[in-house]
């Protein structure tokens, strides 16, 4: 019995010694998803820059197309002009000298030419400075978008060291948890041989006189759902629903529409709207990848439309963590919907955007 308790004792002191340190890995865990989320946000601000820069550079592109067909006119009625007034010059009426009147009208007509001529000048040398004007600014947007992709490019070397990092320390975390299930195991079975055969003979009787009913086979009870420390419940964080990617809203919810769809960037990043646990994570029937989040309160979160998924059924995502991309290809959507009961929920009144109430 004593060394029993001996060892059971040791095996006592390593399973706790062993939960410290998963609770510190743990901590890890939640700090680099944190992280992750953070860079995500970033890296959603760069891609609306980014698409910001581009329908102000089709403007651009536009603008300048006009002032071309523009300095392309005057210069057709500018070259008529010069060819009167040279004819002008070189030809001058016979009648000049003798007629008053003639040379007059001539002189008025010359008078005319000579300020429709200053005229389209300057107006051509006024277009010609928009056009100076536009090439500095398309310049500049040229080089925001260099630098906006570098700064992308840095994001995403973030976003896989981080995840990369994540996943190790995910890794070890489940490794501890089992170390130290087995240590608690161990402690448990030294305890159980330190009893007393009465003491054994007692419990026996107890369970048997329980009545444990049965569950169907290959059921298990999923557990609650356990949000990060700090995270309102879903039913009271109305407004707090983040849009999960960088893009236009396109489709609203009502008039047949089940839920939200956003247009997206190519390879976009998709965050989690809300803190949740991962109900599931892969492909679908038709879908591409699938990602459904159990967010508590009987309320789940439907995303389709996503090409590589970060996360897997069972991970437990912060509000803002990414869980994975669109489709590396233009005109790619991001269908969002929110579920109670099995039927849908009008997101609206649970995003923080203001344009999502139902049309």
């Amino acid at each position: 019995m004593e060394a029993l308790t001996k060892k059971e004792q040791v095996a006592r002191e390593k399973s706790e010694a062993l939960e410290s340190e998963r609770k510190s890995v743990r901590n890890d865990v939640s700090n680099l998803k944190k992280k992750l989320a953070k860079t995500a946000r970033e890296a959603q601000n760069v891609e609306s820059e980014l698409s910001r820069l581009e329908r102000e550079a089709e403007s651009l592109t536009r603008r300048e197309e006009g002032l071309k067909t523009q300095i392309s006119e005057d210069r057709s009625r500018y070259v008529e002009l010069l060819a009167a007034l040279q004819r002008l010059e070189s030809s001058p009426p016979p009648t000049l000298a003798l007629s008053p009147e003639n040379a007059k009208r001539a002189a008025d007509a010359g008078l005319l030419m000579a300020t429709l001529s200053d005229s389209l000048k300057q107006r051509a040398e006024a277009l010609s400075l928009n056009l100076t004007a536009l090439d500095v600014t398309k310049s500049q947007i040229i080089l925001k978008r260099e630098e906006l992709s570098q700064t992308r490019q840095k994001l995403d070397r973030e976003t896989s060291q981080i995840t990369a990092g994540l996943g190790e320390k995910s890794k070890l975390e489940a490794k501890l948890s089992d170390e130290r299930k087995a240590a608690a195991a161990e402690a448990d079975r030294l305890a159980a041989e330190s009893k007393s055969l009465l003491e054994l003979i007692a419990k026996l009787e107890s369970e048997a006189a329980k009545v444990v009913p049965r569950q169907k086979p290959g059921r298990k009870a999923s557990p609650a759902v356990v949000l990060p420390k700090g995270t309102k419940r879903f039913a009271e964080a109305k407004g707090g629903m983040l849009t999960p990617v960088a893009g236009q809203l396109r489709k609203k919810f009502g008039r047949g529409e089940k839920g939200l769809t956003y247009t997206g960037r190519p390879s976009g990043k998709v965050i989690a709207p809300y803190a949740g646990r991962v109900e599931f994570s892969g492909p679908f029937k038709n879908y591409d990848q699938v990602v459904i989040l159990n967010v508590g309160d009987g309320y789940f979160v439907l995303l389709t439309g996503l090409n590589e998924l970060y996360i897997g059924a069972g991970d437990t995502v912060q509000r803002g963590e990414p869980v994975g991309a669109l489709p590396n290809r233009t005109g790619v959507e991001l269908y969002i919907e929110l579920r109670r009961d099995g039927s849908p929920v009008d997101p609206g009144p649970w995003m923080a955007s203001a344009d999502v109430k139902s049309g």
